[in-house]
């Protein structure tokens, strides 16, 4: 599921893309847990589509979320909790943009 939706995604049907990674966080959560890297990636990656949607409140949730469980499982000076770190930065910048307009 996760492929195709990397594929809709690429193809900009942002919402396509969600459906199916919505979809997918679901089946890892129910088989491996929430703690679990494979959950932290999937809710990544539906943030970020979320931001093509022009969602960045859910993005951020999503993100916020996953942060915390690369942190536990890989630590924080871990590539991958760094980039997710970087992206819950950049996602926190879009909404004090949106929240304060020059």
């Amino acid at each position: 599921m996760s492929n195709l939706a990397t594929v809709y995604k690429d193809l900009g049907e942002y919402n396509k893309a969600a459906q199916l990674l919505e979809k997918a966080l679901d089946s890892d959560q129910n088989n491996f847990g929430d703690k679990h890297p494979t959950v932290a990636i999937r809710m990544w990656n539906l943030g970020s589509v979320y931001i093509d949607l022009k969602l960045p409140e859910k993005a951020k949730k999503m993100i916020a979320t996953a942060y915390p469980i690369f942190v536990n499982n890989l630590g924080v000076d871990h590539p991958t909790t760094k980039n997710c770190k970087n992206w819950l930065d950049g996602v926190e910048k879009i909404l004090t943009q949106k929240n304060n307009p020059r």
